[in-house]
């Protein structure tokens, strides 16, 4: 504060406050409001876009039942992995990790980009692993293709989220 305002601080001064929508923060904002007249509290868009991204996953549940499956089915097992390079000709789709900002979507979209050659890869593997089950079943229904192809429309969200993360 020394460096901001060399005579003390200047209460009166601090108009906005700029966080995430964390219920912790907004704790913090309502406290310093005790202490500075004027602060108006602003959601970073960054945080607000990557959360009507946990929102769109929540909303579709076939898809996002779908993802866990593909990623269940992938995830440490070399064989597997092997065969999809080998049946699809694509790179492994990504993996959805909450934490890293719409990764879930991205991960949709490549999905949604690639179903006929995914479903091709889940078919071509055997039966054994329960989320193969799940995955053939849940690839003939009607509903997974709608959502997929409905979610595919919110892309340009993760576009948004690391345009604004760079700082533009």
């Amino acid at each position: 504060c020394i460096v901001l305002w060399p005579n003390g601080i200047e209460y009166d001064r601090v108009w906005l406050v700029l966080t995430d929508q964390a219920s912790y923060m907004l704790l913090v904002i309502a406290n310093l409001k005790s202490m500075y007249s004027n602060p108006k509290h602003v959601t970073c868009i960054a945080h607000a876009l990557h959360r009507v991204c946990e929102a769109i996953k929540d909303e579709y549940s076939y898809a996002n039942e779908f993802l866990s499956c593909i990623k269940k089915l992938l995830k440490k097992a070399p064989a597997r992995i092997q065969k999809y390079v080998e049946v699809t000709g694509l790179p492994l789709p990504i993996s959805p990790i909450l934490t890293r900002w719409g990764t879930w979507l991205k991960a949709a979209v490549f999905i949604c980009n690639n179903f006929k050659a995914i479903c091709d890869f889940i078919n071509e593997i055997p039966n054994d692993p329960l989320a193969v089950k799940k995955a053939r079943e849940l690839a003939g229904k009607q509903e997974l293709q709608d959502e997929l192809l409905i979610v595919h429309g919110y892309s340009f969200l993760t576009t948004a989220i690391n345009y604004k993360i760079r700082g533009a």
